[in-house]
């Protein structure tokens, strides 16, 4: 790599740290305005929207399209986003009860349970880089996101892998606070990025 390859290395890595953090302050901010409770989703949809140009090559604007993108998927974010909550929490419930109680009942609670919340993180690994990446209807986002997350498990136990590997590191350095969202969201739309092409070579390949 010669001095002019470096330089432009480096500057793309200052870059993305940059941005990372400028999205990752942004996603704090946003999920604030929005009380937290409604915030969050929408949050996370626009910051999804904006790594998704980034690993596109595009550039635009970082707040201004934030903040369309948080305007534009305020009600189908939450709408979303907020269904699964009561799942993960009834999901937490149960595996908490199947671990007080000592019975072969219990024991297998526990590793439907355990399968049951591996599935649904998988389908929620997927949820918002669908939602970002096609532009359909709330239906056919919940219908792509089922229909990617059973073609793609292995991309999506990878993503997750990757996230929690990442995460580790970060956290014990003392960085993951400044880069919690905006890196979270940069894993796992890169995964889906990765997902999402190959469905389109498959598409292609079936189309020749």
């Amino acid at each position: 790599m010669g001095y002019f390859g470096l330089t432009n290395f480096v500057y793309q890595v200052t870059l993305w740290i940059a941005r990372l953090f400028y999205l990752n302050v942004l996603w704090v901010l946003f999920t604030i305005l929005g009380l937290v409770l409604l915030g969050f989703f929408p949050a996370s949809a626009a910051t999804f929207s904006l790594i998704r140009l980034w690993i596109q090559g595009r550039s635009t604007p970082i707040f201004q399209k934030f903040w369309s993108e948080y305007k534009q998927s305020f009600l189908r974010a939450n709408g979303l986003g907020w269904p699964l909550v009561p799942i993960y929490l009834f999901a937490v419930v149960l595996l908490r009860w199947s671990l007080v109680n000592d019975s072969s009942f219990s024991l297998i609670v526990m590793l439907l349970v355990t399968i049951s919340i591996m599935i649904a993180s998988f389908y929620t690994i997927y949820l918002f880089p669908v939602f970002t990446h096609y532009n359909v209807g709330v239906k056919d986002i919940l219908k792509y996101t089922f229909f990617i997350t059973a073609a793609y498990p292995h991309y999506a136990f990878g993503m997750l892998l990757t996230w929690v590997l990442i995460s580790v590191v970060f956290l014990y350095t003392g960085f993951l606070v400044f880069f919690f969202a905006s890196l979270s969201a940069l894993i796992l739309m890169y995964g889906a990025h990765i997902t999402f092409n190959s469905i389109e070579r498959k598409q292609l390949k079936e189309q020749i």
